[in-house]
């Protein structure tokens, strides 16, 4: 857990340095000093690039608050983000004066933590040092191992809210978030419901990252630091939460239809485009775009990668709207040898590819031009493959599911399996399945299951009586809205 506050806060560094000097595209600013960010971010820390992306993303968004270190200089205190910064993830919080005028830096970031499978972590987190000192560290053009633990030496948690939508409980949160960060993490008992909102329930995830670091900082911001926890229960008793919409929730899963021509003015349709492939990976580029233009020969290596996998490559030149644009546009590929189509804009084009995110922004679409999976923001030249080969897989497990459905009836049941601590089978176990109102039970058979075939909705689930030989069971769970799984363990005596 060290690892991942650490690099959210080093993302923000890294993009406040590198957003004050580098040149980008429009929107695209945020997009590239991203990948710069991670890069730096993940050799200094030792952690993967995606990982630090999606941290640097939410630095360079946080950036935008406080960008000046002359505005630091000249004595004006700072926090690095505003209240606002949890907003992405349904949560507004009321901050008292303490924290927002505090000598030393509040750090806060709310983001998706689950890749679009609505779990949202927001953090809270204080530096122990005033923003003089720290601008004093990132405003150096590289940063020593040195200069990173110091920063990460005087940071200190405030709070972590944990939230999950689809009308899921604390034990689905738990398995999520056993997915994201290693099983055992976390438990139900580390949680603390704060609110619900629609279908999304909000807790607070007791965090003891970065504990031991109290003892660094000095007299002061520790004093300041007692004082905002002291604060902490108000704090979180006076925020305000909402529904969280995941991202890009409306994009996947709707349907691409145009027309249009190719660069050379070859009529084309999205019917003909798409249908010839598996998966089309649409990049939508500019000729204005450093960043767009920059990753052009990478592209076409891509093209002829996933040419043999039944996939593609195909440029969309969004201001590919004049012959003098258009003649640019074909300039631009040939000095980099790009051979697959490219093709010109449409009326109402941005209405089907969203680039309010930045340019280059890449996009993925299968043989029936559905949008699939979360498009890539920025230049990444390292994620689209990967991007591409996952969504065959899922297509191909897809395939499967479907092709065993058709081979046997579906079980729209709760299962309920009971196992022991080596995994084995209890049967005879007394399982009682229960609404506010009434409860049902059954005993596990040979598999350790007992199925129940209720409505959809959420259950209270109990091993009323275990065999002889196990422990009694006291654990009451909650099932999942939908139909599935669940898996209790007792323990032998």
């Amino acid at each position: 857990m060290k690892s991942r506050a650490f690099v959210k806060l080093l993302g923000t560094a890294l993009a406040i340095c590198i957003c004050a000097g580098a040149a980008g595209c429009g929107a695209s600013d945020k997009g590239n000093n991203q990948n710069a960010a991670a890069d730096e971010a993940a050799d200094a820390a030792g952690l993967s690039q995606e990982a630090a992306a999606d941290d640097a993303e939410a630095g360079a968004k946080d950036a935008t608050v406080s960008d000046s270190k002359d505005s630091a200089s000249d004595g004006e205190n700072m926090t690095l983000t505003p209240s606002e910064d949890m907003a992405d993830i349904g949560i507004t919080l009321n901050l008292p004066d303490a924290y927002v005028n505090a000598d030393g830096i509040i750090d806060m970031m709310g983001a998706d933590y689950s890749d679009g499978q609505g779990v949202y972590l927001g953090e809270a987190l204080y530096l122990g040092m005033s923003i003089d000192e720290y601008y004093e560290i990132v405003a150096k053009e590289e940063l020593t191992d040195e200069d990173l633990v110091k920063i990460q030496n005087q940071i200190m948690p405030l709070f972590t809210i944990a939230a999950i939508d689809d009308d899921r409980e604390a034990d689905a949160l738990i398995r999520m978030l056993d997915e994201i960060f290693g099983e055992g993490t976390y438990t139900e008992q580390d949680l603390t419901l704060l609110n619900k909102a629609g279908d999304c329930s909000f807790f607070e995830l007791a965090d003891s990252s970065f504990e031991d670091n109290y003892s660094n900082l000095s007299e002061v911001f520790a004093k300041e630091y007692d004082t905002l926890i002291s604060m902490k229960d108000v704090v979180l008793e006076n925020a305000e939460f909402s529904p969280v919409t995941r991202p890009f929730a409306e994009l996947i899963g709707s349907k691409v239809s145009f027309t249009t021509t190719d660069l050379d003015g070859n009529p084309v349709s999205s019917e003909e485009i798409f249908g010839a492939h598996e998966i089309t990976m649409v990049n939508v580029w500019a000729t204005w775009c450093h960043w767009c233009v920059d990753e052009l020969p990478e592209l076409e290596k891509i093209s002829s990668r996933l040419a043999e996998k039944d996939c593609a490559v195909i440029g969309l030149c969004g201001d590919a709207e004049s012959d003098d644009i258009i003649a640019k546009a074909k300039n631009q590929l040939a000095e980099n040898n790009d051979t697959y189509l490219n093709i010109c804009p449409w009326d109402g084009w941005q209405d089907t590819f969203d680039m309010s995110n930045g340019w280059p922004t890449t996009f993925f679409v299968d043989r029936n031009g559905v949008i699939v999976g979360k498009p890539v923001i920025g230049a990444a030249i390292d994620v689209y493959e990967p991007t591409v080969e996952a969504l065959l897989e899922d297509k191909a497990g897809t395939a499967q599911e479907e092709t065993a459905d058709e081979d046997s009836e579906v079980n729209e049941a709760y299962n309920i399996y009971v196992v022991d601590q080596d995994a084995q089978p209890v049967e005879g176990a007394m399982v009682q399945f229960c609404t506010e109102d009434t409860c049902k039970m059954a005993k596990t058979d040979a598999s350790g299951l007992a199925s129940f075939a209720d409505p959809e909705g959420i259950y209270d689930v109990h091993v009323l009586k275990v065999p002889e030989g196990y422990e009694d069971q006291e654990e009451v769970y909650k099932t999942d809205k939908k139909y599935g799984d669940m898996f209790i363990t007792v323990e032998k005596k």
